[in-house]
């Protein structure tokens, strides 16, 4: 019987259905899973200029130097400099 897998990146897992499966070769459990894991990483976020694409949606304005800011943030900033602007 094959070894059963995991759901979603269909990793190796160890057979435990009896006793006489508690031996494994580390291969398929440790360094094909490695392989699996390593192909998986790299194409959710690539280490050098990651581009995001999609929706981000900020929780709140920004409460920090640096901090990401809403679109509605910024033109309330600027309508606010515009008010005191000579």
């Amino acid at each position: 019987m094959p070894n059963p897998k995991t759901s979603n990146l269909q990793l190796n897992k160890i057979d435990r259905s009896s006793p006489s499966t508690t031996a494994f070769n580390t291969k398929p459990i440790i360094d094909d899973n490695m392989d699996i894991l390593d192909v998986a990483v790299a194409a959710k976020a690539p280490l050098n200029n990651p581009t995001f694409t999609g929706l981000v949606t900020l929780p709140a304005d920004p409460t920090a130097a640096l901090h990401a800011v809403t679109k509605q943030y910024v033109d309330a900033q600027v309508a606010l400099a515009k008010t005191y602007a000579p």
